[in-house]
């Protein structure tokens, strides 16, 4: 699993997003996330923007759940096909 983890993280740092785990004031997400295009709150959003929400389960062992979301349709596409792209690079059996 964790193997999985880093190939996102490279994957999507790759693409220039910026990970964050924690809040501004230090408190933990129990979540990563993977944001490009998109800085605070406050910001106007201007030209193409993405973010993934990447979660562990705490009641499934080995599941992770991804979100994304796009500034359009065609990113979102895009950034989905390379997370199955990296997701299917690993297998597990029971």
């Amino acid at each position: 699993m964790q193997s999985l983890l880093r190939s996102v993280a490279t994957c999507m740092q790759g693409l220039g997003a910026q990970r964050v785990t924690e809040t501004e004031e230090g408190r933990t997400l129990g979540a990563t996330l993977y944001r490009k295009g998109l800085d605070r709150g406050d910001t106007p959003l201007q030209g193409p923007w993405f973010q993934v929400f990447e979660r562990l389960s705490e009641s499934e062992d080995n599941l992770v759940r991804y979100e994304i979301l796009a500034s359009d349709e065609q990113l979102g596409l895009s950034i989905h096909h390379l997370l199955t792209s990296q997701i299917s690079k690993f297998n597990q059996t029971t």
